[in-house]
C-alpha cells in the first residue's frame, strides 16, 4: 500500500480537471488513471474497511463522491481539491473537513505490486 501512496504523490500539483479523486486512486492502485472505477466503486467493492489510518490506505467519502489516499508516512492525505483546482496534500487532521458526510478507510492489495 505504501507504493501506491508514493505513486499518488507524483500527481501532487496536477490539475483537478485532469485528475479527479477517482483518477488519483486509479493511478495509485492500478497504475493507470483513466479506468471506469469511481469513488462509489471504491466505497462498495474495493478493499476491506479498517479503523485507523495507515500509509497507503484509501479514504472514501460515505456519499461515494470523493476519495483520497493516505500518504506513505501516514500523517497526511492526498486528494483532488476542487477549490484549489489541483491535487494537494493535507494534514490528516483536516480529513473530517474534506469528507463532511463521513468517510471509510480501506486497506487493499495493490494490483501493480
Amino acid at each position: 500500500m505504501e507504493e501506491a501512496a508514493r505513486r499518488a504523490q507524483y500527481l501532487v500539483g496536477e490539475s483537478h480537471s485532469t485528475y479527479r479523486g477517482n483518477h488519483l486512486l486509479n493511478h495509485a492502485v492500478y497504475g493507470y488513471a483513466y479506468l471506469r472505477t469511481t469513488c462509489m466503486d471504491y466505497l462498495k467493492s474495493v478493499g476491506t474497511p479498517i479503523q485507523h489510518e495507515k500509509p497507503g490506505a484509501l479514504i472514501v467519502g460515505n456519499d461515494g463522491m470523493y476519495c483520497a489516499i493516505v500518504d506513505h508516512e501516514g500523517t497526511k492525505f492526498i486528494h483532488s481539491d476542487p477549490g484549489r483546482r489541483k491535487i494537494v496534500i493535507s494534514p490528516m487532521a483536516m480529513v473530517k473537513n474534506y469528507f463532511r458526510k463521513g468517510y471509510t478507510m480501506k486497506e487493499y492489495k495493490c494490483a501493480t505490486n
